[in-house]
């Protein structure tokens, strides 16, 4: 009977792998920190160990590190369990010494193929080393062995290309730049670039090196990073344009509107009756009219969008800062006698910028009252559901809702109606869809003419 042991200090999670590794016929021990852990380890002499990352006294690489120190223990191999998806997490943790690792929330299936995979290991470690030399031999990553005075002392057959004077000594002064035992630094070698992968072995005084091809990944980044500064410049133009429609563009048409007055003023002194000149005035007066709304329109989602990048995030109750947006409404939506409901579990929580959270839901509850169907009640309900990575927040009416296929792609967008006999801008969906998209979530909707329409908000967690 295989004996694990498991270190967490979640009760439920520790409880929970600890039944289901006893249905498996295990033997488990258990601990709720580091320390405890390693004095299991010591009289326990487990098999296996499962150790959360993150512990109230060390972390689990730190386990790792005083587990490898002791010769009679360095052998145990050790699952990593983390809540963090992380690849530089994942590296870091075996570079340290961890065997393998699963991150939360984990199936029963997983937990299982983990632990089948090392003790299978562990046991071939045990029965025949010799074993372990052939899995090297197959290995697709090449693979050096370097002693102390850099010379190799094993290599696979993927790594017969490394063999080349230049490169081990190359090799051999970055390693001699590092500082401890297991580390990690690029290696480039003709037109690949390799992520090598260090350990030290204290009781032979060798290096193991292993070599991971990182080309591709390394080009998806320098390409990120390109990517990166473009949207940079980008933002950077915008502000320009912000700053130009809130200043250089406003001065002159102040000035416009004073002469036109001025004008209009004039006219109306010396002239009572309206002729060609007078219309031409109150079109142009009306044109003017136009252009100053316009700016201001823009100038007002071109802030928001500033402000909404800046907003700090909070944790708080989507339930009732939903119920906090209605009430903001309530006068008017007593007056035409609209009912409200709310199925939003009390204990959800979203972690989001308040302020930008008000503004959405203010500008969709404000849709709802104004395109609502006057031959009936308006409905006006809000749901809410989560995924393990999303909350998902539904608002649905009975208004007069629209076609989606001729709202696709102009609904979201400045000066877009659809409905043409009620007055509007668009400006309230732009804003939407601009908080949205400034935190990485998403907005989109399902409606039908005379049907009402519902709206999806994707925030993500």
């Amino acid at each position: 009977m295989s004996k694990i042991l498991v270190i967490e200090d979640q009760e439920d999670i520790r409880e929970n792998v600890k039944e289901l590794l006893e249905q498996k016929d295990f033997l488990v021990e258990t601990a709720i920190n580091a320390e405890d852990g390693f004095k299991l380890t010591n009289s326990f002499l487990p098999d296996l160990i499962l150790c959360d990352l993150m512990l109230p006294d060390h972390s689990g690489i730190d386990f790792i590190k005083r587990l490898k120190e002791n010769k009679q223990l360095k052998e145990i191999p050790v699952i990593i369990i983390t809540g963090h998806s992380q690849q530089e997490i994942f590296r870091n943790s075996m570079t340290q010494g961890a065997d393998d690792f699963i991150v939360k929330p984990f199936k029963a299936r997983e937990l299982f193929d983990a632990v089948d995979a090392q003790l299978s290991k562990a046991k071939i470690r045990k029965q025949d080393h010799r074993l372990i030399a052939e899995l090297s031999e197959q290995s697709p990553l090449p693979i050096l062995r370097l002693d102390e005075k850099g010379k190799i002392v094993y290599s696979n057959p993927a790594a017969k290309f490394l063999e080349d004077e230049s490169l081990i000594k190359e090799l051999n002064n970055l390693i001699e730049l590092e500082v401890g035992e297991n580390f990690e630094f690029e290696f480039p070698v003709a037109d690949k670039i390799f992520n090598c992968i260090v350990s030290y072995n204290p009781d032979h005084k060798y290096h193991n090196v292993y070599f991971i091809d990182n080309t591709v990944q390394k080009n998806a980044f320098s390409e990120l990073e390109s990517q990166n500064t473009l949207i940079e410049r980008k933002n950077q133009n915008l502000s320009q344009f912000t700053y130009i429609v809130a200043h250089d563009l406003k001065a002159p048409v102040i000035n416009l509107r004073q002469l036109l007055d001025l004008l209009l003023q004039n006219y109306h002194l010396k002239s009572k009756t309206k002729d060609k000149d007078h219309v031409l005035l109150s079109l142009l007066n009306e044109s003017l009219d136009k252009l100053e709304t316009v700016m201001e329109d823009v100038s007002g989602i071109l802030k928001a969008r500033e402000e909404s990048a800046i907003q700090k995030k909070v944790i708080f109750s989507v339930a009732k800062y939903a119920k906090k947006a209605v009430n903001e409404f309530k006068d008017v939506l007593k007056d035409i006698n609209a009912e409200v409901s709310f199925n939003i579990e009390s204990s959800l929580r979203l972690n989001f910028p308040l302020s930008d959270f008000s503004t959405i839901l203010f500008n969709l509850i404000e849709n709802a009252i104004k395109f609502r169907d006057p031959e009936r009640t308006l409905n006006l309900n809000f749901t809410a559901s989560e995924t393990h990575d999303e909350i998902i927040l539904k608002i649905k009416d009975n208004g007069l809702g629209f076609d989606e296929k001729i709202a696709k792609g102009k609904l979201f967008v400045f000066y877009q109606r659809m409905h043409s006999q009620i007055e509007g801008k668009g400006l309230g969906l732009q804003l939407v869809r601009n908080i949205m998209d400034s935190h990485d979530g998403r907005v989109h909707f399902i409606s039908a003419a005379g049907s009402g329409s519902t709206f999806l908000l994707n925030f993500k967690k």
